[in-house]
């Protein structure tokens, strides 16, 4: 153990083990910071898309907010893509992003269109409902009273439903203003949803001709 040249040897092996393990430090830290980089979009995979757009609905954000939430998912997926190449050298190891990056930026789009695809649902629910309605106005309007009651009734509701429409109006063009946010992102509206709430805008014109023809008609039984 006191042998001198064993000794000499031993201190050889250690600066030759530290200069080894100087080298692969130095060129490990190439690789640890593409880590690094990946792991500031890790967040993502913690995710439950579900559970977080319910959640996130249930705030009721405003328009800003929501959209801003939807443009964060956007970037992040953009981010990704641009965050190294697929293949990146280093002095001693090869890494293969490929897999990281595509599971990384598939689970940002799925954010964004899971928050998109919840804005069309909502627009759809709505101009449903809006086209059901004037419908119902429409029927309404197109009644022939049988007395005098009858004919009150149906003055009092051509009076009422001009309110209502405008209000009608009014949420309509707050529904398109949403669905115009849709653009900015390049996504593309299914063509039912595109034809049913672009119906919600010819209703107006409908139910004011309607309305018009009720009270021409009216005054024309007084004669």
């Amino acid at each position: 153990a006191d042998d001198p040249l064993h000794a000499d040897l031993d201190g050889k092996l250690d600066s030759a083990r530290a200069t080894i393990r100087e080298h692969i430090a130095v060129a490990s830290a190439g690789p640890q910071r593409l880590v690094e980089r990946y792991e500031e979009f890790a967040w993502l995979l913690s995710l439950d898309t579900a559970l977080f757009v319910r959640e996130f609905v249930e705030t009721e954000p405003e328009l800003n907010e929501y959209v801003g939430k939807v443009r964060e998912f956007e970037h992040a997926a953009r981010s990704i893509e641009a965050t190294s190449e697929n293949n990146e050298l280093f002095v001693l190891l090869d890494v293969d992003t490929t897999l990281a990056k595509a599971r990384l930026r598939s689970k940002a789009l799925e954010l964004r269109n899971a928050l998109i695809q919840h804005m069309i649902r909502s627009a759809r629910t709505q101009n449903e409902a809006t086209n059901a309605r004037y419908e119902q106005i429409l029927a309404r309007l197109a009644e022939k009273p049988s007395n005098e009651a009858e004919l009150a009734s149906l003055k009092d509701f051509i009076r009422t439903s001009k309110d209502e429409v405008l209000s009608m109006v009014t949420e309509v063009e707050k529904m398109h203003s949403r669905l115009g946010t849709l653009d900015e992102f390049s996504y593309a509206l299914p063509a039912d949803d595109i034809h049913l709430a672009w119906s919600t805008m010819e209703y107006p014109r409908r139910v004011h001709d309607a309305a018009y023809d009720t009270e021409t008609r009216i005054e024309m039984d007084k004669v």
